[in-house]
């Protein structure tokens, strides 16, 4: 890293030009690395159908990652940026929404960790199963601080969950109707 620095003589002109060199060969290939683990955990994130959030509560300032916008059906570039709770919340199935809120109230007062399985509504419109953890950090004064945590798409696995209700459901119902004893 080179920088420049005019010399002036009394009269303001510039009578020479100081030039001091910086090595930064080591902060160079920190940032290499840094930027290949946070490529790699992207990537792993993407493939799990993770993704990762943070509430500044003080500025009410949810900042989230691309597999979150996916499943909340927002803008990848507006959420990280930072979005207000209420827009994230406004995408939270109608159904679910109550609970949420209230969970999310109750993390804030007893400062407890956050678990609970809800619905979202992606940009088409589709329902997204989640399962959302997080935990809430406090501040010097033992205030509630930042809100951060973790959403995990468990859509495929409530598909299959429903596939095997609705089976056992008919099974139960040609058991019952038969008109002779089945012995499973």
């Amino acid at each position: 890293s080179v920088t420049h620095y005019p010399v002036r003589g009394k009269s303001g002109k510039i009578i020479a030009v100081y030039q001091e060199t910086k090595n930064i060969t080591d902060e160079f290939l920190v940032s290499q690395k840094l930027e290949r683990a946070q490529h790699q955990l992207d990537q792993v994130l993407s493939i799990s159908l993770v993704g990762t959030y943070t509430w500044d509560i003080a500025d009410d300032r949810v900042y989230a990652d691309k597999n979150l916008a996916r499943m909340f059906g927002m803008p990848e570039s507006v959420v990280s940026e930072g979005l207000e709770l209420g827009r994230f919340l406004a995408s939270i199935h109608p159904e679910d929404r109550p609970r949420v809120q209230a969970e999310i109230s109750r993390s804030l007062k007893t400062r407890k960790p956050y678990e609970l399985e809800y619905r979202t509504l992606n940009s088409r419109k589709e329902t997204i199963w989640v399962i959302a953890r997080g935990f809430i950090e406090v501040d010097d004064a033992d205030r509630p601080d930042t809100f951060s945590g973790v959403v995990i798409d468990i859509t495929e696995r409530k598909k299959i969950e429903q596939a095997l209700t609705e089976n056992e459901r008919q099974l139960r119902f040609m058991a019952d109707t038969m008109p002779q004893l089945v012995w499973t």
